[in-house]
This record gives C-alpha cells, sequence and structure tokens, in this order.
C-alpha cells in the first residue's frame, strides 16, 4: 500500500474553553465565527463535558514539496485572546488507507504567562 494513503488529510486543531475570561469570550466575542464554523461540530468524539472550540481545520498534502507543513490559527481565535491550556487534534480521515500515521505534531503559540 502506498505510504501516502496512511497520511492524515482532514485534521481539526480544538481547543478546551474553560476559565472565566475564556468563556466570556466563547460566549461573547466568538458567537459569529462558531456560527460560521458549525459544519465542523461541537468538538471531537470523546468530548466528555468539555466545551470545545475549534481553533483550525485544514487538509495535509502528503504530496506537498515538504513534509512539514504549518497551518494557522482562525483570525478570530487569535484575536479573542483566549489562552488554552489543552487542544486536541482530531485527524477525520486519511489518503485512503487502513490505518493513519502521524509522524509528528507541534503546537505552537505566545504565552502571557
Amino acid at each position: 500500500m502506498d505510504a501516502f494513503a496512511q497520511a492524515p488529510r482532514d485534521v481539526v486543531l480544538w481547543g478546551v474553553v474553560d476559565g472565566t475570561s475564556n468563556r466570556l469570550a466563547y460566549d461573547t466575542h466568538l458567537r459569529r465565527y462558531r456560527e460560521t464554523i458549525s459544519q465542523i461540530g461541537m468538538g471531537p468524539a470523546h468530548a466528555a463535558d468539555y466545551t470545545f472550540i475549534a481553533m483550525a481545520a485544514f487538509q495535509y498534502d502528503p504530496l506537498a514539496a515538504f513534509a512539514l507543513q504549518t497551518f494557522p490559527v482562525s483570525k478570530a481565535i487569535q484575536a479573542s485572546g483566549m489562552t488554552f491550556g489543552l487542544v486536541v487534534v482530531e485527524v477525520r480521515s486519511n489518503w485512503g488507507g487502513n490505518q493513519t500515521a502521524v509522524c509528528r505534531i507541534r503546537v505552537h503559540g505566545d504565552s502571557t504567562a
């Protein structure tokens, strides 16, 4: 089987919404943003009782010139001032393989602490 078939395809980066200031931003400043991304869903399949917000949704390209690819967090999330102590990377599909192989994931951001 082609190794590229096992590469992730559709991916969503979720942030857990916790804390008073994050909840306020989620409820007020990000209402319109949440409406525009409603087709993505409310969170990963095993979300328990956590509230999630999609920080980024992207498609990984295994045939790109470079294997290392970067994807930005939504401008609305950046502008909201929210901070995230927990993120979840949800791989929703691959390129046709019977399993998905992920070699390395890095999440970078600015720390306000």
